[in-house]
Order: C-alpha cells, then structure tokens, then sequence
C-alpha cells in the first residue's frame, strides 16, 4: 500500500475527509496510477508517485491523460 493511501486512510480515521471524498480521491489514485504504469510504461512505485502528486494536486485521470 502506498503512502499515500495511508494518508486517505488516516485522514477518514482522523474525520478530516469523508468516506466518499477518500472513495473518490482512491479511485482517481488507482486510475492514475495505472495510466503512468501502463501507458507511459513507468515502473509501479514511479507510477504510485507521480499519481499521488496529480492527485493531491487535485488532478482527475482524464485531466492527466489529456496532458500526455
């Protein structure tokens, strides 16, 4: 599990976000994620750290996708 879905994770456990904001910000870290991973053939922790940047800046994957 990346760090960053640690941080969604203790970010519901401390009430700082909702379920379903970390329902939405897990899956656009998993889409993200699999764009670098498989699209642009960036091994899985490049991925994993490129798609918690995009995400956290507040980036969707078809934003990302639309930027490659």
């Amino acid at each position: 599990m990346s760090n960053f879905k640690k941080c969604i994770i203790n970010g519901v456990k401390e009430g700082l976000i909702s379920e379903s904001q970390a329902e939405k910000l897990n899956k656009n870290l998993d889409e993200i994620t699999d764009f670098y991973q498989y699209k642009k053939n960036l091994s899985k922790p490049e991925a994993e750290k490129k798609a918690a940047t995009e995400v956290y800046n507040g980036s969707s994957w078809t934003e990302v996708a639309d930027l490659n």
